[in-house]
């Protein structure tokens, strides 16, 4: 079985979704992760004897969910890969750059570069379904997916050296990755290195990227479970249904609750002196729209205080509305679930694909994904219209293709949001140093490409940058209108 490099006794802490994705154990399943308090320190399997637990994550299954690449390259002659077959679903670098954000193909062409004969390469998405529970297991929270990007780099070294050189050769390969290449070094949190031990050629180390992806679900019961989230919280929409892949990261910000203004204090009625002949008359009936005026503006100046915002939620069809599912038998014994694309069914799933990338592509010109958040952010009205206009086009695409009575499944939408303004400039910060970072990066792409006279690949990328700089733009113009 393969092994972490860094021993599981290594103090590990959870503050992230995405930490708990990146710290599981993913060479085995059906064990618990355990969060600690006060500090969220992650337990392994077993509780220390009189410790308590914030949560539990029990780690109920894994499944590769695709392979990545074209067919007959990229994949490992020296790793174990016999969970891939003729029949799992293969999907293009590009997807997922589309889907995610990240660079894949760029990332894949550079690890080339430091891989054993250039094709030790191969990069997966992994699922894995987390039980999740309050305290040792207390209250159920959720039974819900998550994914992560998974690429393996085997560096350039001979089975017959010493295994001692060959960890020298691995560890000094990922320094160079990460010094030469801005995009290994931006991932350098989610890098590590692994082995495989060989019968016979004892260890065997490779690099491995474990990115975790955007999982809206997973995500809010993360936080539900660790007492961030109240458990009767209102689900956010869901990126996919049961049936299709989740694509987005949506975990919003819901406005404020506003809270009644206190009303106003009474002055006590004055009563007249007592008449022997008749009683006092009665005070009269306070009304009622003065203290509805007051809440009115107190409600209305406490709305200015906070920062407006949008955060996208878009719910796609996929490639997987069409699938046909299979069990793989062996005796009585099903040894894995087979997804098939067939005849027409492989028409729609390209079609529903390529609306897919197109919904995606006209977002990234008005909204900018956030790691650190989990969230797609904009700040301008120009975001509610291309929402509109590309939710729109998704309602027109399906019924093209005989299933508009799925399409008030699927929604595209800007979501206006009101945050306090610490946390508005934290997140609009964030943002920044985000399309910065990607600017940088294709600055880089550009120099290289006009050094090897690539033309087309030039033109493509002059454009990707003017895009990216004009919504950097929006962002810096925001915080400055703030004085942030």
């Amino acid at each position: 079985m393969a092994q972490q490099s860094t021993e599981k006794e290594k103090e590990r802490y959870v503050h992230t979704p995405a930490d708990l994705i990146f710290f599981t154990d993913t060479d085995d399943s059906d064990y618990p992760l355990y969060v600690l308090p006060p500090d969220r320190k992650l337990q392994y399997k077993r509780l220390p004897k009189d410790a308590s637990a914030l949560a539990t994550f029990h780690v109920k299954k894994l499944e590769m969910i695709a392979k990545i690449g074209r067919e007959g390259e990229g994949w490992s002659s020296v790793l174990p890969l016999s969970f891939f077959s003729s029949s799992d679903p293969m999907v293009q670098p590009s997807e997922i750059e589309e889907k995610y954000g990240i660079p894949l193909t760029e990332m894949l062409e550079k690890a080339k570069e430091f891989a054993a004969r250039g094709e030790e390469v191969f990069a997966k998405i992994i699922e894995i379904t987390y039980e999740i529970y309050r305290g040792e297991y207390g209250d159920f929270i959720a039974e819900v997916p998550a994914r992560f990007l998974y690429v393996a780099i085997v560096p350039k070294y001979s089975k017959d050296m010493p295994v001692s050189q060959r960890w020298a050769i691995t560890y000094s390969t990922l320094k160079r990755m990460q010094q030469k290449h801005p995009i290994f070094a931006r991932y350098e949190k989610y890098t590590y290195v692994k082995k495989y031990v060989g019968k016979r050629s004892g260890d065997l180390p490779y690099i491995v990227l474990k990115i975790p992806l955007p999982s809206p679900e997973f995500e809010k019961a993360f936080e539900q479970a660790l007492g961030t989230l109240p458990p009767s919280a209102p689900a956010a929409p869901t990126a996919a249904g049961a049936e299709e892949e989740m694509i987005d990261a949506e975990r919003l910000f819901e406005e404020p609750e506003e809270l009644p203004a206190a009303p106003a204090a009474q002055q006590p009625a004055v009563q007249p002196p007592a008449q022997p002949t008749a009683p006092a008359p009665a005070a009269p009936a306070p009304t009622a729209v003065g203290a509805e005026e007051e809440e009115e503006e107190e409600r209305a100046a406490a709305k200015e205080e906070l920062v407006k915002v949008y955060l996208l939620s878009m719910r796609l069809p996929s490639k997987y509305l069409v699938q046909r599912v299979e069990n793989e038998r062996e005796g009585d014994a099903i040894v894995r679930e087979v997804r098939r694309w067939e005849g027409e069914a492989a028409k729609l799933a390209t079609q529903l694909q390529t609306l897919r990338w197109n919904a995606y592509s006209a977002m990234t010109r008005v909204f900018c994904y956030v790691e650190e958040y989990g969230v797609w952010v904009a700040v301008t009205e120009e975001a509610v219209k291309e929402t509109e206009r590309v939710s729109e086009y998704v309602r027109k695409k399906l019924a093209e293709l005989g299933l508009a009575p799925l399409a008030d499944r699927y929604v595209v939408k800007a979501v206006p949001v009101y945050l306090e303004p610490e946390d508005a400039k934290d997140l609009l910060a964030a943002a920044v140093a985000r399309l910065s970072a990607d600017a940088r990066e294709l600055r880089e792409r550009i120099e290289e490409a006009e050094a090897e006279k690539k033309e087309k690949e030039v033109k493509k990328l002059k454009r990707k940058l003017a895009q990216v700089e004009q919504l950097l733009n929006q962002f810096i113009v925001e915080m400055r209108k703030r004085g942030w």
